[in-house]
């Protein structure tokens, strides 16, 4: 497709200047920030399409030059006065902007073109003089070096969701001196050519321990018509994505049967572009699989615990499996400690993180433990403190495009952790001003990456109490190590693509017992730099958010959650069935109804796509 055919017939479904943060603050601060060329107005000779989209931007911007191209989207610069101003030039229109004024002190500038027919990601950036080498960050956790042309100009077209770029990283000298995140596409409404399928696991029989692997539709969560899985069990616990996004490994188990001391619990790959169940695998007896991490296409890193007898209280022991998925080949193993228990895991590219404790939230101390898909594990000891002799609260949380994890400890401190090196650095963040003084009715630590930043809840304490939290979600950006308040009125919240939501119930202001005064909240929604987009529900109480790509679903006990047999006259309760549904671009409500249909009423799927919870790719809210 020529880029002349482009700007005559293809319209851009989206076109979005990256949000740009520095990976390396102290190091491209002192490097010298020039964006320095051996011409007035660097670049080539635009075509002559081109030359009439710039010239429409402005009366002085027809001798714009072109610095980079991609199949159907052109950077250009042209000369304003006296200023170079950039603009991404798609679908028969271009908006400049300075330069200085978009780079800042920046090392690189990219923007990204969806097209709606041809359902393309296409990058295009320029990199300052002293960038030598520039990377693409792809959705399944791989790199792609970028050539940069004379003019440090670079382009990349991804033609699915799996190879699309999340993320650029600017290298000088062989060192790493900025990354570029890209927007995410998972908040794209369901119409968009790049969103990725969304899929779930649905109960689908109680009596007969039966579920289904299928896609959702977002907008409702109900199982859209078409091929799925049947899974013979009762419950599920880890799942993880293959890198592409095409198959899942779950574990399934089902109650003893008659003469059995144990459940049945087995390991099956699903492959969910065919609905196909791959391989299942039955786990010895007393064994079960504690967290799954799938970084590498043909490596499954399972962690397998095996539990004592009778009654499988304690971990007898614990190990790291590395397993070819297709065949189900273990290519390695290392023994994990039994002697901490399991706070959380992340799976990152890089492997499968652990963050382990004592059992009896004892001691200063925890231990961060990183598997990797060689077979390695490489372990950090971080001194997150004890109040009254109980272990601080923490919580880990992951930036893929980065390769950093970090550890929010309660009263304000976050541990920094380069997974490339596994080095440690200790950040204290002061609370902001206008950070809540009231104490939440339910206090619960969160820590969620969101847009570049670190999003967090209950991390810090009344000023006069260094043992009880407040009230409060915050952005903490970790290029200044510095908080802003977001909601002082909300004790939770949940996190995709660009958008930021808050609920729960909170504390009046003038309240002093949190226990009698609580008042609910509704929901808030934000975007990516903290602005509040709307507010939802009035001030009703919630406590279970489900997000889906472009939608958000309020799940909550209503009349579809009671059943009453007709036979007995026994009224029985099957929790959370209805669900209010909004659009989670602008917050308009979209009504209410009822999850499943069946009766007794099944409950919400569990939602699987790349970057959830469920398949452990973000931390649960």
């Amino acid at each position: 497709m020529t880029r002349r055919r482009v700007f005559a017939a293809l319209a851009a479904a989206a076109i979005i200047a990256s949000a740009l943060y520095a990976a390396a603050a102290a190091r491209s601060g002192a490097r010298a920030a020039t964006w320095i060329w051996n011409a007035a107005v660097p670049g080539s000779i635009a075509s002559a399409p081109l030359q009439a989209v710039a010239a429409s931007a402005g009366a002085d911007r027809g001798s714009a030059r072109e610095l980079a191209a991609a199949d159907g989207a052109v950077l250009l610069v042209a000369r304003q006065g006296s200023r170079l101003e950039l603009g991404l030039a798609s679908g028969g229109s271009v908006k400049f902007a300075s330069l200085a004024k978009t780079t800042s002190a920046q090392a690189v500038v990219a923007y990204t073109a969806t097209t709606a027919q041809a359902g393309e990601q296409e990058l295009l950036g320029i990199a300052r003089a002293d960038v030598d080498r520039v990377d693409a960050v792809l959705a399944d956790g791989s790199e792609r070096e970028l050539p940069m042309n004379q003019w440090r100009g670079f382009s990349y077209v991804a033609s699915s969701a799996s190879t699309a770029a999340v993320g650029v990283l600017a290298y000088s000298s062989g060192s790493s001196i900025e990354s570029v995140r890209l927007p995410q596409v998972v908040t794209q409404s369901q119409t968009s050519s790049v969103a990725a399928p969304l899929y779930g696991v649905f109960r689908t029989s109680l009596r007969d321990q039966l579920l289904t692997v299928a896609q959702v539709d977002p907008r409702t969560l109900h199982q859209k018509p078409g091929p799925s899985v049947r899974l013979k069990g009762q419950w599920f616990g880890p799942m993880a994505l293959s890198p592409n996004g095409a198959q899942m490994a779950i574990e399934v188990g089902m109650s003893p049967r008659s003469g059995q001391a144990v459940a049945t619990q087995r390991l099956m790959i699903v492959d969910l572009s065919s609905m196909k169940l791959i391989r299942s695998v039955t786990l010895r007896s007393y064994t079960q699989i504690r967290m799954l991490g799938w970084p590498q296409q043909d490596r499954l890193i399972e962690v397998e615990q095996t539990m004592s007898k009778p009654y499988q209280r304690d971990v007898r022991s614990r190990k790291a499996l590395i397993i070819n998925p297709l065949s189900g080949h273990v290519v390695a193993e290392n023994r994990l400690t039994n002697k901490l228990a399991v706070r959380t895991s992340l799976s990152t590219p890089q492997g499968l993180l652990l963050l382990l404790g004592s059992s009896g939230l004892h001691g200063t101390t925890v231990q961060l433990d990183l598997a990797t898909a060689d077979g390695r594990v490489r372990s950090l000891t971080m001194p997150v403190g004890a109040s009254k002799g109980v272990l601080q609260p923490s919580a880990l949380t992951s930036d893929n495009t980065r390769g950093h994890a970090y550890l929010v400890v309660t009263g304000g401190v976050v541990f920094d952790i380069d997974l490339h090196s596994m080095t440690l650095t200790r950040h204290v963040v002061p609370a902001p001003a206008g950070s809540s003084l009231v104490r939440p009715p339910i206090s619960r630590l969160q820590a969620n990456v969101f847009a570049g930043k670190i999003a967090v809840a209950s991390m810090f304490h009344l000023p006069h109490n260094a043992t009880i939290p407040t009230q409060g979600v915050y952005l903490i950006d970790p290029s200044t190590w510095t908080a802003k308040v977001v909601d002082p009125t909300a004790n939770l919240f949940e996190t995709l693509g660009d958008r930021l939501l808050t609920y729960g119930i909170t504390t009046p202001p003038h309240r002093s017992n949190p226990m009698v005064f609580e008042t609910g909240h509704g929901l808030s929604l934000y975007d990516e730099s903290g602005t509040l987009v709307a507010h939802l529900y009035g001030s009703r109480r919630f406590q279970y958010i489900a997000l889906a790509p472009g939608y958000g679903h309020v799940i909550y006990s209503g009349a579809a959650a009671v059943a009453l047999n007709p036979h007995s006259g026994r009224v029985s309760y099957f929790g959370p069935n209805d669900e209010l549904t909004f659009n989670l671009q602008t917050g308009a409500t979209l009504g209410h109804d009822k999850i499943s249909t069946a009766v007794p009423p099944l409950g919400p799927p569990q939602l699987i796509f790349r970057g959830s919870a469920a398949v452990g790719e973000a931390t649960f809210g």
